[in-house]
C-alpha cells in the first residue's frame, strides 16, 4: 500500500476486510491488497471516474468521507484510517481467523451494527471512537496481540484530530489568552499538515507503532521498506535490528 502511494502515486480508496487477502508459501504468510477499481491518482485526485464521489465500503471508510459535505481530496491517512477499522472490527467480531463471535451485540462497542448503519450513524460512531481520550480496546482473546497496535493507532488519530480542531479554533481567534496559556499542548502553527494531521498520522508514525508484534519484529518483504523501518525505529529504539 505504501509502495504504490509513494511510486505510482496511487491511493487505494476502498480498503476493507474483503479486499485484504493472505496467502501462505513455505510457512510464510504474505498479505495481498486487491481490488483497485476505485483507486485514484495522488497527483490528480480530481481526475478519474470515481474521483468526485465518496468511495469505499461503509464500515471501513474514513469518517470525514462520510460527511455529505465532503468534497475531497482523498488522503493517504484516509486509507490508514480504513486499515484501523478493518483491524478493529475483525479482532472484535471474530474469535479466530475463521470463526465469528456468537453474540457480539452484548459487548460495549457494538461494531456488528456498523454493517447495517447508514453514513450519518457511522460517521458519528467513528467520530466518537477517534476522539475517546481513553479507549478500552475490545479485542477477543485470540487477537489479544493486536491490543497494543489498536490502542496506539487510536491514540495517534485522537491526537491528530484534536490538534486539527485546536488549530482551527486558534486561527479563528476564538480563545482568549488565559484559555490559550492553559492549553499549550497544541500551539498555533502557520500551516497545519492536513495530510498527516500534524505528522500524527503518517507512514512513519504507523511504522513506529507496528514495528513489532508481541515482541517479534515486523517482517517486510521489500528491502527498501526494511531499510526505512530500521531508520525510523532505531532513532527511538537503538537495539532494533
Amino acid at each position: 500500500h505504501h509502495w504504490v502511494w509513494k511510486y505510482p502515486k496511487i491511493l487505494h480508496r476502498d480498503i476493507s476486510q474483503g479486499n485484504i487477502m493472505v496467502r501462505e508459501k513455505g510457512g510464510v504468510k504474505y498479505g495481498v491488497l486487491n481490488d483497485w477499481d476505485l483507486a485514484s491518482s495522488v497527483d490528480s485526485p480530481s481526475q478519474g471516474p470515481t474521483s468526485q464521489f465518496r468511495t469505499g465500503t461503509k464500515p471501513y471508510m474514513a469518517h470525514e468521507q462520510q460527511d455529505p459535505d465532503w468534497t475531497g481530496p482523498p488522503r493517504y491517512r484516509h486509507d490508514l484510517e480504513s486499515v484501523f477499522y478493518v483491524m478493529t472490527l475483525f479482532t472484535f467480531l471474530y474469535s479466530s481467523p475463521s470463526e465469528k463471535v456468537p453474540e457480539p451485540f452484548q459487548q460495549k462497542h457494538q461494531f456488528q451494527k456498523w454493517h447495517q448503519r447508514d453514513d450519518t450513524a457511522l460517521r458519528q460512531a467513528k467520530f466518537e471512537l477517534l476522539r475517546m481520550d481513553e479507549w478500552q480496546t475490545p479485542v477477543t482473546e485470540f487477537f489479544s496481540g493486536f491490543r497494543a497496535w489498536l490502542s496506539s493507532l487510536q491514540r495517534t488519530f485522537f491526537l491528530g484530530f484534536i490538534q486539527k480542531s485546536w488549530q482551527k479554533v486558534l486561527r479563528q481567534g476564538q480563545l482568549n489568552s488565559t484559555v490559550y496559556q492553559a492549553n499549550r499542548t497544541f500551539p498555533a502553527k502557520e500551516e497545519f499538515d492536513d495530510d498527516t494531521l500534524g505528522d500524527h498520522v503518517s507512514y512513519d508514525a504507523v511504522i513506529f507503532i507496528i514495528y513489532q508484534f508481541e515482541g517479534a519484529q515486523l517482517v517486510t518483504h521489500d528491502p527498501e521498506s526494511h531499510r526505512f523501518l530500521k531508520t525510523v525505529v532505531q532513532s527511538y529504539v537503538p537495539e532494533f535490528e
